[in-house]
């Protein structure tokens, strides 16, 4: 597993390639907030034609009555954020399947479906001539494929679609089922509240079934609650050296290893998320 930002690594899963490539940076106003567009909330074609635009911002939509991306936990790719951030941070995720992708000078247009509706996504390039279009049309790595995408919702000519500022081709099936799911458990959650918890304290303790660093961890931001930044890496390192070290005892793996398995194995299962740069992090 990398270690990611912890320790100086690679890691994530969303590509960046050259202008024109499907995981460039979008051209535009969008990117100059692309630091902080990390507070996303998985939703379904369905759900993004029904959003309605917040009588408080022209920015600002709503998913089912709730600030997109307003969530009430966390699950991989949807994260709570705060309320001075929700004001600013207004992305998405999707997986859907792409039927068709138009090459334009200054943009690809993805046709896409996941089952519940259709709808246009939009992802910005840098200019390129018409050889350049037909070259990127005849190769294109996604269509006929499942793909991830993150982004915001727009309307041009009063009809929505979604610009798109990250995608990545989805290799495992099971990703677009579980994105179905995080969907449902997000939409119940924002519509009926989190389930009332045990009165049993080892049922309550939602982090009863992680090993034992991460739970370490996880106990350690949730007895202390981070400030607005979150923790710094090298902070929560510090709060759970003992139980690192003991773990190590007991594997005889290192103790960076396993801090930054436990922090990439959080962050990819969606416990805790980045949040003012990939070296703080704050529980969800």
């Amino acid at each position: 597993m990398s270690q990611g930002p912890f320790y100086g690594g690679g890691g994530g899963g969303f590509m960046k390639n050259t202008p024109g490539g499907y995981g460039s940076t979008p051209s535009g106003g969008d990117a100059g907030d692309r630091g902080k567009n990390r507070f996303l909330r998985p939703v379904n074609i369905a759900q993004l034609l029904e959003a309605k635009q917040s009588s408080d911002s022209d920015n600002e939509w709503l998913i089912d009555g709730h600030p997109a991306p307003m969530v009430s936990c966390f699950l991989p790719f949807a994260v709570r954020a705060a309320e001075s951030d929700l004001r600013h941070n207004h992305q998405v995720s999707v997986v859907a399947h792409v039927h068709e992708v138009t090459a334009q000078t200054t943009s690809d247009v993805y046709r896409v479906s996941d089952g519940t509706g259709q709808m246009e996504i939009r992802h910005w390039i840098e200019s390129r001539s018409p050889d350049d279009m037909e070259a990127d049309m005849e190769v294109s790595p996604l269509k006929g494929s499942y793909v991830r995408f993150i982004g915001m919702i727009r309307t041009f000519s009063d009809r929505k679609h979604l610009n798109a500022t990250l995608m990545r081709k989805v290799e495992d099936f099971n990703e677009v089922i579980f994105h179905f799911n995080e969907v449902i458990a997000m939409t119940m959650l924002n519509l009926r509240g989190p389930p009332a918890s045990s009165g049993n304290a080892n049922a309550a303790d939602e982090y009863a079934s992680l090993d034992p660093v991460e739970r370490a961890i996880c106990h350690f931001m949730r007895d202390n609650p981070p400030p607005d930044g979150g923790y710094h890496v090298k902070q929560i390192m510090k709060a759970v050296r003992l139980d690192v070290a003991n773990e190590s005892k007991n594997t005889g793996i290192t103790d960076s290893d396993l801090f930054a398995n436990a922090m990439n194995g959080l962050t990819e299962s969606g416990v805790i998320f980045s949040t003012t740069d990939d070296a703080h992090f704050s529980l969800v």
